[in-house]
């Protein structure tokens, strides 16, 4: 059986989801059930260990951090991508503390942040690279970007993604990351390269004011082997 999304906004380019209904597991293909083979990871300064979850610690611009889960690899990329605020990029305790309505990935997750201060992202300087995928593979992208109401002025603070992959590159719809614990951007069928990779970044949505930040607190990579 399929649990189905509800959906905030949807574009041909991406979607944001609302999370208190988002685990699309298991899943029946033909007569076969079974859960898909999913990576999930969160980002701290220091260690905070969630049951199921890969934690990816410290500061990105300092050097390069990652953590692989299962055979699947989620690695920062060059320091220089990385935009730090006096001399920090990861923040513990930084994301919203209080489920806003629910918490669709688990507090521990939502707690602490990698983030740059840009708002724009090149291609080629994506601040992620996931690899140790199938060749030319497809997978959904789930992340969730959260910041709790301390030093956050403005009314929102909204975040894009850009996911480049087998030479394509994708923008996704903005979502406000101000107190969230239960919004995150999705991409269904994001191809991986015949290496196995695809890079993720992300960016303030300069079109609104006070969104300079890019966010990175939980990230989950659904392999779509037999969804096809």
């Amino acid at each position: 059986m399929i649990i189905f999304l509800l959906l905030l906004s949807i574009t041909a380019k991406g979607q944001i989801i609302n999370g208190s209904a988002a685990y699309r597991v298991p899943v029946t293909n033909g007569d076969i059930e079974y859960v898909p083979d999913t990576a999930q990871f969160n980002f701290s300064l220091t260690s905070r260990t969630q049951s199921g979850w890969v934690n990816i610690i410290g500061h990105p611009h300092t050097d390069i951090r990652s953590g692989t889960d299962g055979a699947i690899t989620v690695s920062t990329r060059a320091t220089t991508y990385w935009i730090n605020v006096a001399g920090t990029t990861a923040v513990q305790s930084g994301g919203e503390e209080t489920a806003n309505p629910s918490y669709v990935f688990p507090q521990n997750v939502v707690l602490d942040y990698f983030f740059s201060n840009q708002t724009s992202c090149a291609s080629g300087n994506e601040q992620i690279e996931v690899s140790g995928l199938t060749a030319l593979g497809y997978y959904t992208i789930q992340v969730l970007p959260s910041r709790n109401n301390t030093n956050v002025g403005d009314a929102t603070r909204q975040v894009r993604y850009v996911i480049r992959h087998n030479g394509t590159r994708t923008t996704l719809a903005a979502i406000d990351c101000k107190q969230n614990t239960a919004n995150y951007a999705e991409m269904i069928n994001v191809q991986a390269d015949a290496t196995g990779k695809f890079w993720i970044g992300s960016y303030g949505n300069n079109e609104v004011a006070g969104a300079v930040y890019g966010y990175f607190n939980g990230l989950r990579i659904i392999s779509q082997s037999g969804l096809q």
